[in-house]
């Protein structure tokens, strides 16, 4: 990404809502009282999608969706090739997740 050297690109999630069927319950109550489920999407720096992940009931956070997620998981295992984290200098340490 444009000045991020090694930026996968950029993370978020979006709530998707819809009316659930009453058999489902709360399972898809989300803290906003609505019922959804959970768009995780990484785009690059032209805005193009790189992952998508979507179907996670609205209970989730952004954060428990991305822990779950073969995102999490390929960078986790190096699928990705991503480069091997490294000191910048004496105050700054990048860290794999």
């Amino acid at each position: 990404m444009w000045n991020f050297p090694f930026c996968l690109g950029a993370l978020d999630g979006k709530h998707v809502d819809f009316e659930a069927p009453k058999s489902v319950g709360l399972f898809y109550y989300n803290y906003k009282g609505r019922n959804s489920v959970v768009l995780l999407g990484l785009v690059d720096a032209d805005y193009k999608f790189l992952y998508g992940d979507v179907g996670v009931n609205g209970r989730v956070s952004d954060g428990g969706v991305f822990r779950e997620s073969s995102l999490r998981k390929g960078i986790d295992r190096n699928f990705l090739n991503c480069p091997e984290d490294y000191f910048l200098s004496n105050r700054f340490h990048i860290q794999q997740m």
